[in-house]
């Protein structure tokens, strides 16, 4: 299991290690703050795996809540990071950032757990999280994340979903990249075997915009994004958004 997982989380850092120069060009383009931010994510993947742990870790679920309580901290350090450079300065900041954090991803052997900015936790889970971050970073610029960063992420977020709501009354389904059995706040039946009586099932792009808020339920049941089955799928809407930051 432990190599198992290890492979996991290796090739979770291969992902984000390829990703993170995509990004370089249209965050400079889109500017100073853009580029701070990148700057901001980079440095947090060099600054984590500098600090193995042992500390039993928090879930991804509790890593995705922490980030958006300390979203005005977060907003100062990456203002901190703009502040007194110019564009020019902050693109070799960024460049530089990324190619530390992708020595640091690609190093052997990787660390199980790390200490990040909110706590320990699970390196793979860190750089779910951390590519969640990159894919809303992408979106305000008007980039997409790599298709396996896009599964990465999205991943990451059903099985946020997952840690929130335990249970097998709903099938969430997001083909061809994931589907996770939810709970019903206690409403629903509980389902053992075989696929849940209630069923969500939608696309990437609108999985992405239900769980980073972009997109209401109600908004994609009226534009025919979800298809939707059994008397408590829809509280579905109840989970959503995943993350608020």
């Amino acid at each position: 299991m432990a190599d198992r997982q290890l492979r996991q989380t290796k090739r979770a850092a291969a992902v984000l290690a390829a990703q993170l120069p995509t990004l370089l060009e249209p965050a400079a383009t889109a500017g100073r703050q853009s580029l701070a931010h990148l700057i901001a994510i980079a440095e947090a993947i060099t600054s984590a795996l500098a600090v193995p742990t042992r500390t039993a870790p928090q879930s991804i679920s509790q890593l995705l809540l922490a980030w958006g309580e300390c979203k005005s901290q977060r907003s100062a350090t990456i203002c901190q990071v703009a502040h007194g450079c110019n564009e020019r300065q902050l693109r070799e900041r960024a460049a530089s950032a990324i190619a530390a954090a992708q020595q640091a991803l690609t190093t052997d052997p990787l660390p199980p757990a790390v200490t990040s900015f909110v706590g320990p936790v699970r390196l793979s889970d860190l750089i779910a999280g951390l590519t969640v971050s990159l894919g809303k970073l992408a979106q305000h610029f008007g980039a997409r994340l790599d298709p396996a960063s896009t599964q990465q992420a999205l991943r990451a977020l059903a099985v946020t979903l997952e840690e929130r709501y335990p249970g097998h009354t709903i099938e969430l389904r997001v083909p061809p990249v994931t589907a996770v059995q939810l709970g019903a706040f206690g409403e629903g039946p509980t389902h053992h075997r075989g696929t849940p009586p209630n069923v969500v099932e939608t696309d990437p792009d609108t999985f992405w915009a239900l769980c980073t808020g972009s997109l209401s339920w109600q908004q994609a049941r009226d534009e025919h994004r979800l298809r939707v089955s059994g008397v408590h799928a829809d509280q579905v809407s109840r989970m959503l958004p995943v993350i608020k930051h």
